[in-house]
């Protein structure tokens, strides 16, 4: 199933289609989680981008850690 969610960036208006209905509805909760307006500004978006980023480094450190305790068993 094809989706598109509407966002305002810097002014513009932009729409992105996203496949999958779970992933749509993650994808909208978290854009209304991340971004206070409807209008995001560019520091808003670089922001959210490099939070994002930090949250994946965290989760691949953990992962690794997990692997490695695994394979130490």
């Amino acid at each position: 199933m094809t989706n598109t969610i509407a966002i305002m960036f810097h002014s513009q208006n932009f729409e992105i289609t996203v496949e999958g209905g779970d992933f749509t509805i993650f994808l909208a909760v978290s854009l209304r989680e991340d971004f206070t307006s409807s209008n995001i500004s560019r520091k808003e978006m670089l922001s959210a981008y490099v939070s994002k980023v930090y949250e994946l480094y965290e989760i691949d450190k953990d992962i690794n850690s997990i692997i490695n305790n695994i394979s130490s068993t």
